[in-house]
């Protein structure tokens, strides 16, 4: 699976983002606490939802979009793969 691959040593992030899926949550719905990655907001009109998890210390994300969004070799790689998406809860 590409995400696999991509996230190498970082595979437990991935499978905890496999494992939870995103809650999906409103701007309003968000806790002090919650996890602020975002889901969609693509297209013109098309809600914007953040993934709620607890927040990990000291950071706006989680801990599994916190490792995401930090990784280089991720930064890097465009992300076209449906395994991908599916991956990180954005399907």
């Amino acid at each position: 699976m590409l995400a696999e691959s991509l996230l190498g040593s970082r595979g437990i992030a991935q499978a905890s983002l496999r494992r939870g899926g995103a809650r999906h949550l409103s701007l309003v719905e968000l806790g002090p606490a919650d996890c602020r990655y975002p889901y969609g907001g693509d297209s013109e009109g098309e809600v914007v939802t953040y993934c709620g998890h607890p927040r990990q210390s000291g950071s706006s994300y989680c801990t599994p979009h916190f490792e995401l969004s930090r990784n280089p070799k991720l930064l890097a790689s465009p992300v076209l793969s449906i395994d991908w998406l599916r991956a990180i809860g954005a399907i």
